[in-house]
């Protein structure tokens, strides 16, 4: 989390614990960017994702907007993303991911970097999409 801040400052410190995701604000009730891990030991991977947890409405409108502009946001972002919806019952996700082996030191800090580098690259990306997809006069 310290990587992260020291390159985006104006998002608020989350501290790390045992749990095996850190949630990360990004300026509006049930949506959050995330990194996740997921996976045993020699076939984990790291997942840098945008959660939509509000309503099943707002997810879907925001989804739904988000997907609209997939390959602008590929673009921009130069690299694949993976939508899914739903997940659960009403919940979102946009996300990458990366496979790393838990048992090599070497994998995890290079995993580490890849995942700041991508949660900068999705806070950029995502936080004026957002801005403009929770607008409630947008209806496009």
């Amino acid at each position: 989390m310290n990587r992260f801040k020291s390159r985006v400052p104006d998002v608020t410190a989350r501290k790390v614990g045992s749990q095996r995701y850190c949630q990360i604000p990004i300026g509006e009730s049930g949506v959050h960017l995330e990194w996740s891990v997921r996976g045993r030991f020699s076939d984990r991977r790291l997942l840098v994702c945008l959660d939509l947890e509000g309503s099943k409405e707002t997810n879907e409108r925001i989804f739904q907007y988000l997907k609209k502009h997939e390959t602008d946001l590929k673009k921009d972002l130069g690299f694949n993303l993976q939508f899914q919806y739903p997940r659960g019952t009403k919940w979102a996700r946009i996300f990458q991911s990366k496979p790393f082996n838990a048992e090599n030191q070497q994998e995890v800090e290079e995993v580490k970097q890849w995942g700041v580098e991508k949660m900068v690259d999705f806070h950029k990306a995502f936080k004026p999409l957002l801005l403009t997809a929770l607008d409630p006069n947008n209806m496009s």
